[in-house]
């Protein structure tokens, strides 16, 4: 293992959990304000964040599209068959040669993944490599997509470990490990696809805490109850992906509704999306993966979401309480059974296949 040299040439190792200070939640209360990790002050990630999965040979110009529209969070993977990479570091580069951005301005967060989700034929690692090598050349790979020359340094604002390892021994060694690359060239870290259980574990044993947990949002983890009230007692960001795709049904609930026809009168694209939108991220510590390829869309979604968080600092002040608590309680107790809910792809209300209802894929 002597061929694995981290990228930094000093390291703090992590210490014990119970000697760490006791973290107070430090989430921004405005709706739309960027939100800041507690074990990163200096560390800003939108609520709202474009997400590049599957858009192919599409990426580039999508990437570029959502910076100009107003996104300044962009969220990738270094897994092939699923996120192009390159493809995403081109996108924003060509928004900073038009001067819309700074790299400064920019969230860039991607992913390591094991190979148990990746495609053997391609992918950014040797796969008969050491964990710890693989996770090393994959962050060298990264950043030579996220080198823009002429702006300095290649850096990456958040590295997510995708996916629970084969072991926990294995879990806790990769985990340190990432952390030899904090504060550069990687700024923050954050794990995916991980249980409150987990994730408390990996805490204890490493004294390492992520800035970020990025997990479905949908009703057959109970919106991850548990897991978001963890993480925001411990200033972690919750970054829910399968927002909309998973919860299609919940624009047609009183609440979401009685939201969007307010927003109908006042000239709002898609109304029962933005009214869903904002009552998730008025959950608190919350942030939203949003992947529309449509360019107005995007641009209508930061819109509206700007418009309610206007509204509930003002005149929708008191009846935005009201709304964000029915909306807790609802998905807190939400007792639909699972025929109820696949009667609604028979009546074309979900865009999804069915068997997210009968599986939690980790890839």
């Amino acid at each position: 293992m002597s061929d694995i040299t981290p990228m930094l040439s000093s390291y703090s190792p992590a210490t014990n959990h119970d000697l760490l200070p006791h973290l107070v939640p430090f989430f921004n209360s405005t709706l739309m304000s960027p939100h800041i990790p507690q074990n990163r002050l200096d560390l800003k990630i939108d609520k709202f964040i474009y997400g590049t999965a599957w858009k192919q040979n599409r990426t580039a110009l999508l990437v570029y599209e959502a910076i100009k529209a107003g996104f300044r969070s962009i969220d990738t993977g270094a897994l092939p068959k699923h996120y192009d990479e390159k493809q995403t570091g081109i996108g924003i580069y060509w928004a900073m040669m038009e001067c819309i951005v700074q790299r400064k301005d920019l969230h860039i967060q991607t992913k390591f993944v094991p190979m148990t989700c990746q495609d053997e034929m391609n992918v950014p690692y040797n796969p008969s490599d050491h964990i710890l090598k693989q996770i090393q050349d994959s962050i060298i790979s990264s950043l030579q997509h996220f080198s823009f020359p002429g702006f300095g340094t290649a850096y990456i604002d958040s590295l997510v470990l995708h996916s629970p390892l084969s072991s926990r021994a294995e879990i806790y060694s990769a985990w340190r490990f990432l952390d030899y690359f904090v504060p550069f060239p990687i700024k923050s870290l954050g794990l995916s696809n991980m249980t409150v259980t987990q994730l408390q574990d990996l805490i204890i044993k490493t004294g390492i805490r992520p800035c970020i947990i990025q997990n479905r949002f949908y009703r057959y983890t109970r919106w991850e109850v548990q897991l978001r009230n963890f993480c925001r007692n411990e200033g972690i960001i919750f970054q829910s992906f399968w927002t909309l795709t998973a919860n299609y049904y919940l624009c047609r609930t009183k609440v979401v509704r009685e939201i969007a026809q307010e927003l109908y009168w006042l000239g709002v694209f898609q109304p029962e999306i933005v009214a869903l939108y904002a009552l998730v991220l008025g959950l608190d510590g919350i942030s939203i993966m949003n992947g529309t390829t449509n360019p107005f869309r995007m641009k209508a979604d930061l819109d509206g979401l700007n418009l309610v968080s206007h509204l509930v600092m003002g005149e929708w002040k008191e009846k935005w309480v009201v709304w964000v608590s029915t909306f807790k309680t609802m998905i807190s107790d939400f007792e639909w059974e699972k025929e109820d809910i696949e009667s609604e792809f028979k009546n074309g209300v979900y865009v999804l296949d069915e068997l997210i209802l009968k599986r939690r894929e980790t890839c």
